[in-house]
């Protein structure tokens, strides 16, 4: 590989696995709806701190409002619980400020992380292992095994389910 093409991937790959911080910022007086910070399924976001700027009365209708929509699920809480900063939250999601009667400033700044994969959740094949079988098992109760499909959807199950990847070596490759 030419030195210029593996600076060129290593500047790619530092590149797509920073961290950044995001702010969102609403003026009442230019739009009720800031803009909306998405990530993807390999980024986590968590609040950073919030700025108000103004005055909103006390009831829910005329408070500066977060929504969250997670995994396609939205979630809303006022500016009384904006001062969660411990909660970490794995993507897809995205994130805005809405207000609708107040007269004020908000400015939200949040931490957009590469979320790490697991590497006690994955299992390697060395070079040059010999013929290694892959398969997925399913249980529902971690003593009977079954094979999985992988891609298969699984949904409306009475129990749950575990899932474990096996590999056995020296397997016999199909006729």
């Amino acid at each position: 590989m030419k030195p210029f093409t593996t600076l060129f991937l290593i500047t790619i790959t530092c590149l797509v696995a920073r961290a950044e911080l995001l702010t969102i910022t609403l003026d009442t007086a230019v739009s009720n709806r800031s803009d909306t910070i998405t990530i993807n399924d390999q980024q986590s976001i968590k609040l950073k701190n919030v700025w108000l700027k103004g005055a909103c009365g006390s009831s829910a209708g005329s408070q500066p409002t977060m929504v969250w929509n997670i995994h396609g699920l939205v979630y809303t809480n006022t500016y009384a619980a904006f001062s969660d900063t411990t909660s970490v939250f794995v993507g897809p999601a995205s994130v805005y400020v809405t207000s609708y009667s107040c007269d004020n400033q908000i400015a939200a700044t949040f931490d957009i992380e590469p979320s790490a994969f697991p590497p006690d959740k994955a299992l390697t094949l060395g070079a040059y292992s010999g013929n290694v079988k892959v398969t997925m098992e399913a249980s529902t109760d971690l003593v009977n095994w079954a094979p999985a499909s992988n891609g298969l959807v699984y949904t409306n199950a009475p129990d749950a389910r575990f899932f474990r990847i096996k590999m056995e070596r020296n397997a016999q490759p199909p006729p």
